[in-house]
């Protein structure tokens, strides 16, 4: 019997190594995300460059995970910033769960992002904040329309983010957090 089951085993490797069929795997149990499965050369389309890129992220993440380099201590001067809220929003994944709340806030006349103090997100190579004018998931090219507010300061907590004078808050319907380093959108807050 063990003999059988030992050819058996030998004959699924050697056809599964051949190309003739493909073992499921189980699903991974860490933390971070993995690309889609790469197609084989005859599976049709070209690959979509933002799944590459972000199989990229996720292999260099992995490989130096010094490279994920965002403070994880909450801003403490921007715990109890307050405003007035103008548009308001919860945030959404796109390529990472991000949860929490994010505003567009308004105090002795200057413009403000808010994120709320409900705000996580997993940590990333060069995470940076956009306010965005697109009213779907944002892309790339959302990403490269929109205004660049800088690196993103904690990964949890509340903070700020002070906007140009001349803005016109209703020009921009989205928050997004994108990874500049591989050029992949994170996670986006539609504002209402």
């Amino acid at each position: 019997m063990k003999t059988r089951t030992a050819l058996f085993s030998l004959a699924a490797l050697l056809f599964l190594g051949a190309g003739c069929a493909s073992a499921p795997t189980a699903p991974s149990s860490t933390a971070v995300p993995t690309a889609p499965a790469t197609p084989s050369p005859t599976a049709g389309p070209a690959e979509d460059p933002v799944e590459v890129a972000t199989q990229k992220m996720v292999d260099s993440m992995k490989n130096n995970p010094s490279a994920s380099n965002v403070p994880t201590a909450r801003v403490t001067a921007d715990k109890n910033f307050t405003g007035a809220v103008a548009r308001a929003g919860k945030f959404t994944r796109l390529n990472y769960m991000t949860d929490g709340n994010a505003s567009l806030m308004i105090k002795d006349g200057k413009n403000y992002v808010v994120l709320g103090d409900d705000f996580k997100t997993p940590n990333g190579p060069d995470l940076q904040i956009y306010l965005t004018k697109n009213t779907a998931p944002s892309s790339r090219a959302d990403i490269k329309a929109g205004l660049n507010l800088g690196k993103l300061k904690s990964i949890t907590g509340q903070q700020t983010y002070e906007l140009p004078a001349n803005l016109t808050l209703t020009d921009y319907n989205a928050i997004t957090i994108h990874c500049e380093a591989f050029n992949v959108p994170w996670s986006w807050a539609p504002l209402q």
